[in-house]
């Protein structure tokens, strides 16, 4: 009625709880994907734009002989000594450009095992475009890498 109050506030939507809610699923779904890296055989490695390991899963550890708690924070050329196909900048510049790069690099384990590894790296960027992070990951070819080069070895005594 005209000139009545009432003590009721109208209904507004708790926006708090339901940014809490969304905030809380994305964190279940990023604590989902985190455990599902855990479970794959390559190393998958992250870094941040200064080359410092952010994430080092389970294959990395028994691939390099490092365990998670001494790779976080280390620069991972420094780290596991790694030796390039072509000169670094190069590399990075590839990344940088196509945010892709892919190719063959020598490794140090813990042990001081030298290892080749095929490598995969992405560029990760924000939502403006921004890199953010390098995604890395790597698959252990030193069985297949010595048979090719016995082969080559091999090819060249039998032409000679």
């Amino acid at each position: 009625m005209i000139g009545e109050t009432s003590d009721k506030l109208p209904q507004v939507p708790n926006d708090g709880k339901r940014v809490e809610r969304e905030r809380d699923q994305q964190d279940a779904v990023a604590r989902e994907q985190a455990h599902l890296l855990e479970l794959a055989h390559d190393s998958i490695i992250v870094r941040d734009l200064e080359n410092r390991i952010t994430f080092w899963n389970h294959g990395a550890e028994v691939k390099y002989g490092w365990t998670r708690q001494e790779a976080i924070g280390q620069s991972a050329h420094n780290l596991l000594k790694t030796q390039f196909s072509q000169p670094l900048d190069q590399v990075e510049e590839t990344l940088q450009r196509d945010h892709y790069w892919e190719g063959q690099i020598i490794r140090t384990r813990k042990d001081g095992q030298k290892i080749v590894v095929a490598s995969r790296r992405v560029l990760q960027c924000d939502a403006e475009g921004k890199p953010t992070a390098i995604l890395e990951i790597n698959n252990d070819i030193t069985p297949s890498s010595f048979i090719s080069t016995r082969q080559m070895f091999m090819r060249k005594l039998i032409s000679a």
